[in-house]
């Protein structure tokens, strides 16, 4: 298999494991119904410590895996120009983005306003009815100065920002080429950057190591090839140093070099699986994985309160089976939901996820 059809494969290969990744990223941490937080708690420690583990730690790897195979693919095709590639990223970052964010506020807005549903909102934000111009401007790009109303869609919203800014990406990549890469690297490991919504170190440095293996005609394989032995073993020491310092101050270091050496060690192991040609069903099931990513977070969030509500859950197993059972159904349910609408709707199904 050339390197050229295998990374092909293995970038196919890694869209759903990565979507189901930051469906149990979403899946961590507290909730709060009629103002009370249930959730996370000290009172359970197992509970707390598998949480911690898998949404915290496994799963961080999976968006600037995702903005590092964007930055790939935008410039793997240098015959297309600037204007075209734009155009192709209306229509399958900016449309899904404005429907998406669209559709959620009008739920939110009918939900809020039916009594018995309206109670598994915390409470804590405005409601739609209250909400200003201003505010719907802000529920499209950074409510509270962070994130869209579609709290995932700010993987969208960043790479909009970086994909109009490529050429200047590309003359610095192509101009000082590996310290570029390097200057960009170190402000992302040290967090030296102005927090600014639409525009965050995360997504520069990882759309732009992805931008460098295609323009410099790396092949980013190899480069994972050459570390492979030294990534089956680092990363794993890195997951238990992650998380045994969870609680110090220079934790954020460790994580950070976590989530290059697990990059590289997920990476290596989907080429593996791919060169035997295992688990081709996540492959086909791959299509499913803008419709999980667009959906997932408001449904996830209705069925753990709702779940909260009907189970109460006070022991260590009822909590941990509560948390893999809400991303499991969810994911299950949408992708029943994608292949009904790619039977009978395809024209929708194109249109509400950019195309794919």
């Amino acid at each position: 298999m050339s390197a050229e059809k295998l990374e092909s494969k293995i970038i196919s290969f890694l869209r759903l494991p990565l979507i189901i990744g930051i469906v149990f990223t979403h899946a961590y941490g507290e909730l709060t119904i009629n103002g009370e937080t249930v959730g996370i708690s000290n009172q359970f420690p197992i509970n707390d410590s598998i949480q911690y583990l898998i949404s915290r730690i496994l799963t961080s790897v999976c968006v600037p895996c995702f903005f590092l195979i964007s930055g790939y693919l935008f410039f793997l095709k240098k015959q297309n120009s600037y204007n075209n590639k734009i155009k192709k990223r209306v229509r399958s970052l900016l449309i899904p983005y404005l429907f998406w964010n669209t559709l959620i506020l009008v739920l939110f807005y009918t939900a809020q306003i039916i009594p018995s549903v309206s109670t598994l909102f915390s409470g804590e934000h405005k409601l739609i009815k209250d909400y200003s111009f201003y505010d719907f401007l802000c529920a499209f790009w950074a409510l509270e100065g962070s994130d869209p109303i579609v709290g995932q869609f700010w993987f969208l919203r960043d790479l909009m920002v970086i994909a109009v800014l490529s050429p200047i990406i590309k003359i610095i990549i192509t101009s000082i080429k590996n310290w570029g890469i390097i200057i960009l690297g170190i402000l992302w490991y040290l967090g030296f950057w102005i927090k600014t919504p639409g525009f965050s170190i995360t997504s520069l440095f990882f759309f732009s190591l992805g931008a460098y293996f295609s323009l410099e005609n790396k092949s980013f394989l190899h480069y994972q090839f050459q570390h492979i032995r030294f990534s089956y073993l680092i990363y794993p020491i890195l997951v238990l140093s992650d998380f045994v310092t969870k609680s110090y101050i220079y934790n954020i270091y460790i994580h950070k070099l976590g989530i290059i050496a697990g990059i590289i060690f997920f990476i290596n192991i989907t080429a593996c699986l791919v060169k035997k040609n295992k688990l081709q069903i996540i492959t086909k099931l791959s299509n499913a994985s803008f419709l999980i990513y667009a959906m997932h977070e408001p449904l996830q969030r209705l069925l753990r309160k709702t779940l909260f509500k009907v189970i109460e859950p006070n022991s260590e197993i009822e909590l941990i089976t509560l948390y893999f059972t809400s991303p499991i159904v969810i994911i299950i349910l949408i992708i029943m939901l994608h292949s009904i609408l790619h039977k009978h709707c395809p024209a929708t199904l194109k249109f509400i996820t950019g195309g794919r």
